[in-house]
């Protein structure tokens, strides 16, 4: 299913468009957080983060990059802010 119409459906509280979503998306994300963080709990816990984000505002999450891009670029985000978070605590 093309992204668009994913996106529409998540857009209208879809539950089985954001499945779509993750089930295309995560396989990548979790690839590019695990070879980045080395922790297989951190990247699913920060994957699950992300798609918490997509259902709860949609709208904002989808506004001006395509779905890819602003998916990896929120990956990156939260693996920041998660090592900042460790330097804080350490």
């Amino acid at each position: 299913m093309k992204d668009r119409i994913l996106i529409e459906g998540v857009l209208n509280k879809d539950r089985s468009c954001l499945e779509c979503l993750y089930d295309k998306y995560s396989p990548l994300l979790f690839s590019y957080l695990f070879k980045t963080c080395g922790d297989t709990k951190l990247s699913e816990e920060i994957i699950i983060t992300i798609f918490s984000q997509i259902w709860i505002n949609p709208v904002i999450f989808f506004a001006n990059q395509n779905i890819s891009s602003r998916i990896l670029s929120k990956c990156k985000q939260e693996l920041e802010a998660h090592s900042a978070k460790d330097k804080i605590i350490s």
